[in-house]
């Protein structure tokens, strides 16, 4: 998809969407609109929607303007879908709550080394307390060969 990038665009989002039935996956039945949240400092900007089209090995792109901080599209198959333009200052990619999809909940910083995933989890508190555990097994396993 890198190689499908103008001079000085960036993927602002990346998706995968599917319609499920059950568990098994069909296809549209019919033209649909497809809404990304993309956030408020895109709102007027043109940006580019790229399918990756995986049986005919090709890329659909077409271009659509921000409105309310949604990009609006119209659709006729479903897949992995990228958003393409050129990044905002003070914006930092998609900043949309999506809570399906696998997109990204918090954006992601520009050149950043490591990936945001949305995880808020503290590492320093699970940190401290497995070193905890570990100084709890060693002094009860101490204790258990001293009554020996």
């Amino acid at each position: 998809m890198q190689n499908t990038l103008k001079a000085g665009e960036e993927i602002l989002a990346l998706y995968e969407v599917k319609l499920l039935k059950g568990t098994q996956e069909i296809a549209l039945p019919s033209e649909a609109v497809l809404s990304i949240s993309i956030g408020d400092n895109y709102n007027g900007k043109e940006l580019d929607l790229i399918l990756d089209e995986e049986r005919a090995r090709s890329w659909l792109r077409q271009s659509v303007v921000v409105k309310n901080g949604t990009l609006q599209a119209k659709v006729t198959s479903l897949g992995r879908f990228a958003v393409i333009g050129q990044v905002v200052n003070g914006s930092n990619g998609s900043t949309g709550s999506t809570t399906q999809g696998g997109g990204n909940t918090t954006g992601g910083q520009s050149g950043s080394p490591i990936a945001q995933t949305g995880d808020s989890t503290p590492i320093s508190a699970i940190t401290v307390l497995c070193i905890v555990s570990g100084m709890g097994l060693l002094a009860m396993r101490r204790r258990k060969s001293d009554k020996r």
